[in-house]
């Protein structure tokens, strides 16, 4: 027996080819495509509520940290103006407090008014660090404010 003609290979191929092509067309059918939907949805909300919906103590600190930095930096640049525009006492004072509260209103705007994917709650992103700051003010208020009036 000899090797067989190639038309035999090919037509026998491509029988093949058609009976896998079926038997997939046949295995995928829309019942089978909604259950592997349904248990992809079922997958992704086990993943959401195992990973996403619990605070990560890391992430807390870290943002907690970034805002620090923000007040601390517009504390700065406060307590420069408040000294260059000659605020004395109590005008310095509740020039701090404006500051404090701008500060807070800006922080809770820009999260929406809504503190959940980022801290625990708003009152923690709006209050956190507001008065750690005052030294960092009273530096560069004086000091700024003697830089102008006085030298």
């Amino acid at each position: 027996m000899g090797p067989k003609p190639k038309s035999q290979q090919k037509d026998k191929q491509s029988s093949s080819f058609k009976a896998i092509d079926d038997f997939l067309e046949k295995s995928s059918s829309p019942a089978d495509v909604q259950l592997t939907q349904q248990h992809l949805e079922t997958q992704l909300k086990q993943i959401k509520e195992k990973y996403f919906e619990q605070f990560s103590a890391t992430t807390l600190q870290k943002n907690v940290q970034h805002l620090n930095n923000l007040r601390t930096l517009t504390l700065v640049f406060g307590g420069m103006a408040a000294g260059i525009y000659g605020f004395d006492g109590l005008q310095g004072m509740l020039f701090y407090l404006a500051m404090i509260l701008f500060v807070s209103v800006v922080i809770g705007a820009r999260m929406g008014f809504k503190g959940q994917p980022y801290f625990t709650d708003l009152s923690q992103a709006c209050t956190t660090g507001m008065f750690s700051n005052i030294l960092t003010y009273l530096l560069m208020w004086v000091m700024f404010h003697n830089l102008v009036y006085v030298l």
